[in-house]
């Protein structure tokens, strides 16, 4: 993606902006943001302002080369944001957390496991996995 390029905006409700769709299934609004919109897609949940990264590149970005730009907050007694809907996972966690986390579910993104989802989700899990 060209480092001038404007990230796309996922069109939402004037005061919510996406956090119906979230609410209502998070993962098939994840998918259809990156089928709709692309590998890297902004989005809003009420004031929050979130960015949705697809691309195997732009992922190991975030979470590996440049972990200390992209930090994620998490606090069980105060979720805000993703962790709303999501709790602390992959996606909100960090540190060891995100380390042993991360090592539990490296069996799900085998290629032969990512095939034996429905049709509709392959998709998706199959630009996640890379």
């Amino acid at each position: 993606m060209p480092r001038n390029k404007t990230v796309p905006q996922v069109r939402g409700d004037f005061l919510l902006g996406n956090l119906s769709q979230m609410i209502a299934n998070p993962f098939q609004a994840l998918c259809d943001w990156q089928r709709d919109y692309g590998d890297l897609v902004s989005f809003r949940l009420a004031a929050r302002q979130f960015y949705l990264f697809s691309h195997p590149k732009l992922i190991e970005q975030a979470l590996i080369k440049q972990s200390d730009v992209f930090v994620k907050t998490y606090n069980p007694k105060k979720p805000i944001g993703l962790a709303l809907v999501l709790g602390q996972g992959l996606v909100t966690s960090q540190g060891d957390v995100w380390q042993k986390q991360r090592r539990l579910m490296q069996p799900v993104f085998q290629r032969s496991n990512i095939m034996t989802l429905p049709a509709a989700n392959r998709h998706c899990w199959q630009q996640l996995a890379g």
